[in-house]
């Protein structure tokens, strides 16, 4: 199968999902609730720095569409000479799920935020094959939850010098279920339903 439509099967899987994230340090706490679109692709995976090719302009959604049904491929976008530039999310990107759901992740603010051209709040990231995997996300102020606004790998600590915010809760929600929780230290699998709807009462009542 062609990596790029990879990547955007292993991100169709997360358009249900949602995180919600309790992290803290030194007395302060975050929490945000990450979510995910079909057009957060795009400039996830770089598109719109392959500014040279016909094939990345138009609308975002339309474009992650065609790539599910074969008519943009890697090939299509290795015709750019910025294509180097992106090629490494075409590796790492279908670990996006895994890296989000692992206890190693970890998460830390963007201190460059007003000084970058990443305008993001938060860095997900996690070690991976001797390289650092950074998932930026910033804040959609309309629904008061986080999206995807940027992914890619390095090999230094540019971004990550300040202190990370210790993750102390995540929970998975597929369609408003709980699927998987993590509470210090502690990753819980429901696998029943009658489990799902006992930890969606907890978790009701955690928010009361």
């Amino acid at each position: 199968m062609d990596r790029l439509k990879e990547c955007a099967l292993s991100f169709s899987k997360l358009l249900d999902i949602e995180y919600h994230i309790a992290a803290g340090k030194k007395g302060e706490l975050i929490e945000p609730i990450l979510f995910f679109r079909k057009e957060h692709f795009y400039h996830l995976m770089g598109l719109q720095k392959l500014n040279d090719i016909q094939e990345t302009r138009g609308d975002k959604t339309k474009i992650f569409n065609r790539i599910l049904t074969d008519e943009l491929t890697s090939q299509d976008l290795s015709k750019s000479e910025f294509f180097p530039d992106i090629s490494d999310r075409l590796d790492y990107f279908t670990h996006l799920e895994y890296m989000i759901d692992s206890e190693d992740v970890l998460v830390r603010h963007n201190k460059y935020k007003s000084k970058s051209y990443i305008q993001a709040d938060y860095i997900f990231y996690i070690t991976m094959n001797d390289v650092i995997v950074h998932y930026f996300v910033e804040r959609d102020d309309s629904m008061g939850k986080y999206f995807g606004k940027t992914f890619f790998t390095r090999v230094d600590r540019l971004y990550l010098w300040n202190r990370p915010y210790k993750i102390l809760r995540k929970i998975k929600y597929e369609n408003g279920l709980i699927i998987n929780k993590f509470e210090q230290g502690t990753f819980r699998q429901p696998a029943h339903l009658s489990e799902l709807g006992q930890l969606a009462m907890d978790e009701q009542k955690e928010s009361d």
